[in-house]
């Protein structure tokens, strides 16, 4: 069995929500910079701070060479500080890590238990585990721990000891308050950085949820008209199908094509011809009540579905304001057009009891409309147009 590759611990479950994109790599690392940054900052104010308040511990413990290394440290930091936007996240990231290292083990070596050591090594391998995969991070712990290991061991067997005496130490207000300041000002950094990679993870969700909706709108929509499309308007057709048939209502289909529009069209643009189709689909959202669909299923062909129908008469009402509505002049940037169209119509249960049977019977209705003279509306005839119509195939635009 193929092992799979582990990748970043605190990454793994965002990873397999978003989706695979060119720019996922790209948008992790936005929020790894900003992260590097907002740590990158307090790591300032630690520096200013932090550091002259634990060279005061030199009044109980003189000088030890631990303060000889922070004084460096600090001063590097400040001087790296003005130039950190030309660095790259990873860099900064390295530079972090290896100083909160280099604290850490200095710290622990000098002060043992009564530092603040083990929490700069803590804030190191959280650090690791946010931004590197887990197999780095995870050597990087085994490090940590095994060189803590080794310091206490050395403490334990009396090979390293401390150069101060550790009961002055514990009494002296100038050790309490450096370890105060210390500790509060890396508890700040840790909750500032965690605080703003939240945000920023919430800010990707929020982005990945928003393209969902967009995928999931674009997937049973027109995306010209915004009208639903083909596959929705069947669906809300069953449902009104089931929901009629349990309140003995009817419901209406109309087949609506565009007359004229190919030659529309070619005549006057593609440009034209979509303004003509996006005047089409607000006029028959206009006329229709909140209940009803109006989709579009394909070049110059509309579909309506009429929910909760009393009788016949209130479908053949709506198809005959729907051809008036249509046949007004259209204006577009080319030209003024008259377009106007063709209905078929078709009832549940009086033509079928089905979404397909309906539309099919719908469609047989509208091609005798266009058969006729076109520009007007038709009901479903049983009688005569199953037999009588020839097939019409579906086209992209019908004239």
């Amino acid at each position: 069995m193929a092992r799979t590759t582990p990748r970043s611990a605190s990454m793994r479950w965002l990873r397999a929500l978003l989706p695979a994109t060119p720019t996922q790599a790209a948008e992790l690392d936005e929020v790894h910079a900003a992260l590097i940054e907002n740590i990158w900052q307090g790591g300032l104010w630690i520096t200013l701070i932090g550091v002259p308040a634990s060279l005061t511990r030199a009044f109980s413990t003189g000088w030890l060479p631990l303060y000889s290394l922070f004084l460096a440290i600090g001063l590097g930091y400040l001087a790296l500080h003005s130039q950190r936007h030309r660095l790259s996240w990873r860099l900064k990231g390295l530079i972090l890590n290896s100083i909160f290292w280099c604290v850490g083990m200095a710290a622990l070596v000098s002060l043992g238990l009564l530092g603040t050591g083990l929490l700069w090594l803590l804030v190191s391998c959280m650090l690791m585990a946010l931004i590197y995969p887990p197999r780095v991070a995870l050597l990087g712990v085994l490090a940590a721990v095994l060189l803590m290991s080794g310091i206490g061991a050395g403490f334990s067997s009396g090979m390293l000891r401390l150069s101060f005496d550790p009961q002055h130490y514990m009494v002296t207000p100038s050790a309490w308050l450096a370890t105060l300041l210390t500790t509060m000002a890396v508890v700040a950094l840790v909750l500032t950085a965690l605080v703003s990679f939240r945000q920023a993870l919430l800010g990707m969700l929020a982005e990945l949820q928003r393209q969902r909706d967009l995928i999931a709108q674009q997937a049973i929509h027109d995306p010209l008209t915004g009208l639903p499309n083909l596959s929705l308007a069947t669906d809300r057709l069953d449902m009104a199908l089931h929901a009629a048939a349990r309140s003995q209502a009817r419901v209406g289909l109309l087949f609506i094509d565009l007359d004229g529009f190919k030659d529309a069209n070619d005549r006057h643009g593609h440009a034209a011809g979509d303004a003509v189709l996006k005047e089409v689909a607000r006029r028959l959202q206009q006329a229709l009540r909140a209940r009803d669909t109006a989709a579009r299923i394909g070049g110059d062909e509309f579909l309506v579905v009429l929910s909760e129908l009393s009788d016949t008469q209130a479908a053949t009402a709506v198809a005959e304001k729907l051809v008036q509505s249509l046949a007004a002049p259209i204006d577009t940037a080319e030209a003024q057009l008259r377009i106007g169209c063709s209905i078929g119509i078709s009832l549940y249960p009086d033509h079928g009891d089905n979404s397909g049977l309906l539309r099919r019977r719908a469609d047989l209705a509208m091609y005798t409309v266009k058969r006729n003279g076109k520009g007007g509306c038709a009901l479903f005839d049983a009688a005569g147009m199953e037999t009588n119509a020839a097939p019409r195939p579906s086209s992209p635009a019908q004239t």
